[in-house]
């Protein structure tokens, strides 16, 4: 007969005592409990995507087999059918009182036994950009690191539908990714954010705010290839006129013209096992805690 599980869906965003308290009154008590991770939008207000928090949650659990975590889809609502029981656990008041949002202002160091990194790749459209950064944060992950990817085109769909591709949105777009990337490395996440970024000043500003903690990454390639690497055909487009504020074609990409300190890399976007070089030039410089590996 197949076990029975007890559900709890939540954002999770962060897993703390509140939560576990509620937990453990039925994994302790010999009761199997599935933990449900609701994949929501990442935004200042759920900064942790689904896959860190399900490991978080992992890791506070791993020597219970009564706990299994999962993750789901983001819910409207929890319709429940016939033969499926559903309770309410009430909580002592101390612990009702326990606010998420504190907890992610107060409390560091969540997910890694170093300090969190900003990895910034930036580049023209097609340069590399996205892929580097998947594989990059591949291999990190192989090792032990948490880490989470901001993406230009994913971001774009969440918390800057609003935003369109001017200097102005450009620079907005980059402000809210800041916000949400200083929440995920102050809670010692390892964030490799993949944007255009065509403007030096936004550059600077980030290196600013994140200070030895930002890593700027120039994915090197030059607008011919990325115009042959163009599978949808953006950049034919913006050379008719079609698309405007097209980075590259009517709109600048200004190159680095002074390395940003202490930190800077710069990577050919058409070399194989880039992210290696990338990992190499982290571990040069101690940017990489060795408590993962």
């Amino acid at each position: 007969m197949t076990d029975k599980y007890n559900l709890f869906i939540g954002r999770w965003s962060p897993f703390h005592e509140g939560h576990k308290y509620i937990i453990d009154s039925f994994a302790n008590n010999g009761k199997k409990v599935c933990i449900a991770v609701r994949d929501t939008y990442i935004d200042s207000k759920n900064p942790f995507s689904a896959e860190l928090r399900k490991r978080r949650i992992e890791d506070i659990y791993k020597d219970n087999q009564n706990v299994k975590v999962i993750v789901i889809p983001d819910i409207e609502q929890v319709a429940v059918g016939r033969g499926v029981g559903y309770s309410l656990v009430e909580a002592p008041e101390q612990i009702q009182k326990v606010s998420g949002t504190e907890i992610r202002k107060l409390t560091t160091d969540f997910y890694n036994y170093g300090e969190g990194l900003l990895i910034w790749m930036y580049g023209l459209p097609c340069a590399g950009k996205t892929y580097l950064g998947d594989k990059l944060a591949k291999e990190l992950e192989h090792h032990g690191y948490s880490v989470q990817r901001l993406d230009g085109d994913i971001v774009r769909k969440s918390m800057c539908t609003d935003l369109g591709f001017s200097k102005e949105d450009r620079i907005e777009n980059i402000r809210r990714i800041a916000e949400v990337s200083k929440t995920l490395v102050n809670h010692g996440v390892i964030v490799i954010s993949t944007f255009i970024t065509p403007y030096e000043e936004t550059r600077k500003v980030l290196s600013d705010v994140f200070g030895e903690k930002f890593i700027p990454v120039w994915i090197k390639t030059s607008s011919d290839i990325c115009e042959e690497r163009d599978t949808k055909g953006m950049w034919a487009r913006a050379r008719k006129g079609d698309i405007t504020d097209f980075t590259g074609v009517n709109d600048p990409f200004e190159e680095p013209s002074t390395p940003i300190k202490p930190y800077n890399i710069t990577v050919d976007g058409t070399a194989n096992r880039q992210e290696f070089t990338i990992i190499e030039y982290l571990k040069k410089n101690t940017l990489l805690s060795n408590a993962n590996q």
